[in-house]
């Protein structure tokens, strides 16, 4: 058992929320919640996956755990070899386990990272970079957007140190306003200690015509994202997702209230039926970062416009698995001077 590991940390009670799920995530890295009663018996764990299904299915972050406690988790006794966890983890695909005693009290936490080495992602992350950013008027006059500051540092670098820390070093940057303002500023990613390749666009490509001129073979998943999008959405969860979903491709989504201003009116022909005053939607929308396998490139024109609305259209036809990722973590589109503004702000805690 890793003794190094601070399993209380991970601790909660049924009276807790899904909004303290996802914090007690974030703040332990141990990818998963031990529910406990006061005795320190396990009544169940949260991972998650549970927490976006959980989305998936209309729960509210402020509901209370019920709605996505997994009462029957895997778990191993106290004393068990190492090589035996390590086999239940890989063969559940699961990166924690919890360790209890005979009686069923938690006594531990075991993790796939603590019982072998810690490797790096082989994914390829392609970057798009390319757009005008005029939205933001004067800023990017001579700045492309993904070089603007948030911070301290450019955009671009924020997003490129949020994939590192979670094992990603192999990265294209698709480009075409300003080029050689990324290409001075990151060279070759070697400053740190990453590999940066670059595609330029002689005429904008769409949402993901650029993808078309990637040249590498590759058998792993590739992440795809725009380059002016602020996020702490766990990468490594996202790749599991799709790994585990056997997904041809998968879109992250999030959640998007939209209040309708107005008292809307349920009618039968003539008849009235039902006013609701101002009621509200959960939509869910794009949140701009996809995976898919290597095989896309096969269904891109390539170096001609191609977007992600009509590439998925394709790929349904074609009767691909595509999955939807929903995001909890945090995410800004900077794309207009407003959310420009509340990204400058966000940083301090992003």
């Amino acid at each position: 058992m890793n003794n190094n590991i601070n399993w209380k940390e991970a601790c909660l009670s049924k009276s807790d929320t899904i909004r303290d799920a996802i914090g007690n995530l974030n703040k332990t890295s141990l990818r998963i919640v031990l529910i406990v009663n006061k005795n320190i018996e396990l009544i169940g764990v949260i991972t998650d996956g549970d927490i976006r299904r959980g989305i998936l299915n209309g729960a509210n972050l402020d509901q209370n755990l019920d709605r996505v406690i997994n009462k029957n988790p895997l778990t191993v006794i106290k004393g068990e070899k190492n090589q035996k966890i390590l086999k239940i983890l890989n063969d559940n695909n699961m990166f924690s386990i919890p360790i209890v005693d005979i009686e069923g009290k938690v006594c531990g936490i075991e993790t796939t990272q603590h019982l072998m080495k810690e490797k790096t992602r082989e994914n390829w992350v392609f970057l798009m970079a390319g757009g005008y950013g005029t939205r933001l008027e004067k800023l990017t006059k001579d700045t492309p957007k993904p070089m603007l500051e948030i911070g301290d540092k450019p955009i671009l670098e924020n997003i490129l140190e949020n994939f590192m820390a979670h094992g990603f070093y192999k990265f294209y940057i698709s480009l075409h306003y300003m080029p050689e303002k990324f290409v001075d500023y990151f060279g070759d990613g070697s400053k740190w200690g990453i590999t940066i390749k670059y595609i330029k666009e002689d005429t904008p490509l769409g949402t993901v015509g650029s993808l078309s001129l990637f040249p590498e073979n590759t058998e792993h998943p590739i992440i795809l994202m725009n380059g002016d999008i602020l996020t702490r959405v766990n990468f490594d969860h996202l790749i599991e997702f799709h790994r585990n979903s056997d997904a041809f491709a998968t879109m992250c989504v999030r959640q998007y209230d939209f209040q309708i201003p107005y008292g809307v009116v349920d009618v039968d022909e003539h008849n009235f039926k039902n006013i609701l005053e101002k009621p509200s939607q959960e939509l869910f929308v794009n949140a701009g970062i996809y995976v898919f396998n290597p095989e896309i490139i096969g269904y891109l024109e390539k170096n001609r416009p191609n977007n992600i609305p009509d590439i998925l259209n394709k790929l349904t036809e074609n009767k691909k698995n595509i999955k939807v990722f929903p995001i909890h973590e945090y995410w800004i589109d900077v794309g207009t001077m407003d959310s420009y503004k509340k990204a400058v702000i966000d940083i301090s805690t992003y």
